[in-house]
């Protein structure tokens, strides 16, 4: 019997969020919804981590002004 694992649990694998794992899946087609949940195979994770990036998490205009800032700090 196939193992299932959780969108947050697939998230915790490959480090992206979770919402990055749902809009994946939902656009490839990936995964099975059950219930309110989204599970997954191992087969699914292996297609999964070909389509997203682990990194940053967040803006990353944000991300950018405030590594300027950081460094115009650390400089000063």
């Amino acid at each position: 019997m196939a193992s299932y694992l959780t969108s947050a649990d697939v998230a915790s694998r490959l480090g992206v969020s979770v919402r990055t794992v749902t809009r994946a899946s939902l656009r490839h087609g990936i995964g099975v919804k059950v219930g309110r949940i989204r599970v997954y195979t191992i087969d699914d994770i292996s297609s999964l981590r070909s389509l997203v990036n682990p990194g940053y998490r967040g803006n990353m205009n944000l991300h950018s002004q405030y590594l300027a800032w950081k460094s115009q700090q650390e400089s000063s």
